[in-house]
């Protein structure tokens, strides 16, 4: 079930009451549901189906299923949000599924990458009492956030950070917008109230749903997120040619990979360095336990990746290559403990061979010629 909601913010003095504003979110008491019977159509073809919605005069959504894909995708649009009650308002999506035992507990991703537990009115490290029981419990979605138990793994990926959280068993929920009349005197000076044309604004966004076995389900996702939010950039340009003048005049297909690489790597830079040298970093996308096959280390031939250039030689840096590893001096902390980290293990292989483990980012420079 999925559906929307708005939070009133809090409008305080910022000095014994804060106030909800653009650095602070506090909302004022429960959400209130936007509409739970929107008007609807539905259209459905060979490729693709979709339910229109329409909640009110400033939200609305499309639901698309592709009939070969394994996820469901949710556009939104929100705006301008409607201030003429004098109320700040900060909208908010929720998708519950209450066949999943959650106990508390929902993971979301650091920074697009590792996934991190999250507890309810916990934290890791130390005792909280939280007054706050909704912004306390908020996390930066950077692509994804999910709950699971034993059986089953429900998750939205998102197309944008955004704020999230599940506060109550079973239950996803994500802010979209936020239109607020009172400045929470943080430094902007202003109140969190942007309009164009006269108008608050109009966001419009994605997310993509995916539901399946917590075993391998997280891999997917990330498969997914490679897809969706790393998506490749479509550019136009205006031509009077014929569709086959132009496959004659121009190559219609490019691509400078030799070969595809393995489903759990990625180029993540490719850029000029200086002269005919470029900085090149790959990674390991998966996490330890994310799949059987996915999650295990991964040795690569860099000599063996690109055309119509080959890498003539390369060097190893830290991670912003500023540095030659070989050169790199870390400090050496006492500690409490001898337990060692799952990343610690032995490459056996020497360049232009590299082995990346999981979650693995390596940097290097290069030089090519063509």
């Amino acid at each position: 079930d999925q559906s929307f909601w708005w939070y009133k913010s809090y409008a305080g003095n910022n000095i014994d009451e804060q106030s909800s504003g653009a650095y602070i979110f506090r909302p004022n008491g429960q959400p209130h549901q936007i509409n739970d019977k929107p008007k609807y159509k539905q259209f459905t073809g060979p490729i693709v189906d979709e339910i229109h919605q329409v909640f009110n005069d400033w939200v609305s959504q499309v639901i698309r299923t592709y009939h070969e894909t394994n996820y469901v995708e949710y556009d939104w649009l929100i705006g301008p949000i409607p201030i003429s009650d004098n109320k700040g308002k900060e909208i908010i999506s929720t998708y519950t599924v209450d066949s999943i035992a959650s106990d508390d507990k929902f993971y979301t991703d650091s920074n697009g990458r590792e996934t991190l537990l999250r507890v309810r009115d916990q934290r890791p490290t130390f005792n909280i009492s939280l007054k706050e029981p909704v912004a306390g419990n908020y996390y930066p979605i950077t692509t994804r956030i999910m709950i699971k138990d034993d059986v089953k793994q429900f998750s939205v990926i998102t197309d944008r950070a955004q704020g999230g959280s599940s506060i109550q068993n079973g239950q996803i929920e994500l802010m979209l917008h936020r239109r607020i009349l009172h400045d929470d005197n943080f430094g902007v000076s202003e109140p969190l109230n942007e309009t164009a044309f006269g108008e608050g604004l109009v966001v419009r966004g994605s997310h993509y749903i995916t539901s399946g076995n917590p075993l391998n389900q997280t891999a997917l996702d990330r498969l997914l997120i490679q897809e969706k939010v790393l998506a490749a950039w479509t550019f136009l340009t205006p031509t009077a040619k014929t569709i086959e003048d132009w496959k004659n005049e121009y190559n219609m297909e490019f691509s400078a990979l030799k070969k595809d690489l393995p489903k759990n790597i990625q180029v993540m830079t490719l850029e000029p360095w200086s002269d005919n040298s470029y900085f090149l970093r790959v990674e390991h996308i998966m996490e330890k336990d994310d799949d059987t096959d996915m999650s295990k280390s991964v040795v690569l031939n860099l000599k063996d990746i690109f055309q119509p250039f080959k890498i003539t030689s390369i060097q190893e840096t830290t991670l912003g290559g500023n540095v030659l590893l070989k050169n790199m001096k870390r400090l050496k902390w006492n500690k409490e403990s001898n337990v060692t980290s799952d990343m610690i293990e032995n490459d056996n292989v020497e360049l232009p061979n590299i082995k990346l483990k999981v979650m693995e980012i390596r940097s290097f420079i290069v030089t090519i010629e063509y």
